[in-house]
């Protein structure tokens, strides 16, 4: 399941990505998906899912894009009314207000939900908050799979281990820019990645963010969260490094 900035992945691990940019939850032979983090008003600057795309090698070409308030196949929209349908020979996907909450804190509120059932038996909930100030413009996204060959991405290897799920066994396995712009799905330039904030080690960012909590008595931003885990004074934000990378 994917909700703002955190993951928990197939085999049960929970790993936080704070870097903007477009990234693979799920890569394998037989299907892809990637999602485009961007902060928004409600995030306090930390990034939360904007869009999703689906793809894979056996699609043939074929692109499905969901975002807060639209979705798109190969570029065309679908599901325009709420509710509504959508069907190919690949894709059923249905818009409507039923299906699992993926977040507590949405308690009572109304849900707008697409379920998408695809190809190899993945189906995918994308939970849209559009119309609450608290979520802000944002999705929360939940895939149910089977392992795929070769599978990787920000939601694990799916081999049964928890611990080769962490963020820096990931980055070492698909690296820290995020999705190369000859494979990108979604529509659009590629978001420039910059090595930050997942520069920092898992223990350090949890400590950093105990910290905030107390330094700030409220939701803490991220630009505390940069500061504690490099200790950064002065109160200014800066950059790890200046690699800003376009691959």
């Amino acid at each position: 399941m994917l909700s703002g900035r955190s993951v928990l992945t197939f085999d049960g691990n929970t790993v936080d990505y704070y870097n903007s940019g477009e990234f693979w939850v799920v890569w394998s032979e037989t299907i892809g998906i990637q999602v485009r983090q961007l902060p928004d008003h409600a995030s306090n600057g930390f990034p939360v899912i904007k869009e999703i795309a689906i793809g894979g090698s056996s699609w043939q070409g074929h692109r499905l894009i969901v975002a807060n308030d639209w979705t798109t196949w190969d570029g065309n929209q679908i599901l325009t009314a709420f509710p509504s349908t959508f069907q190919t020979d690949l894709v059923q996907a249905t818009y409507t207000s039923a299906g699992p909450l993926l977040e507590a804190k949405y308690a009572g509120k109304f849900l707008h939900v697409v379920h998408l059932s695809l190809p190899d038996g993945v189906t995918v909930q994308v939970n849209r908050w559009r119309e609450e100030a608290l979520a802000g413009n944002r999705i929360d996204v939940q895939v149910t799979m089977s392992p795929q060959p070769h599978q990787d991405g920000h939601c694990g290897n799916f081999n049964g281990h928890p611990g080769d799920d962490a963020k820096a066994w990931v980055r070492a396995r698909m690296g820290g820019f995020g999705v190369l712009m000859s494979e990108l799905l979604f529509f659009g330039p590629k978001t420039p990645i910059s090595r930050d904030m997942d520069d920092c080690p898992e223990h350090k960012a949890r400590s950093a963010m105990e910290k905030c909590k107390k330094k700030t008595r409220a939701s803490p931003s991220l630009e505390c969260l940069f500061n504690m885990c490099f200790n950064v004074t002065g109160g200014s934000r800066r950059l790890l490094t200046t690699d800003i990378v376009l691959v």
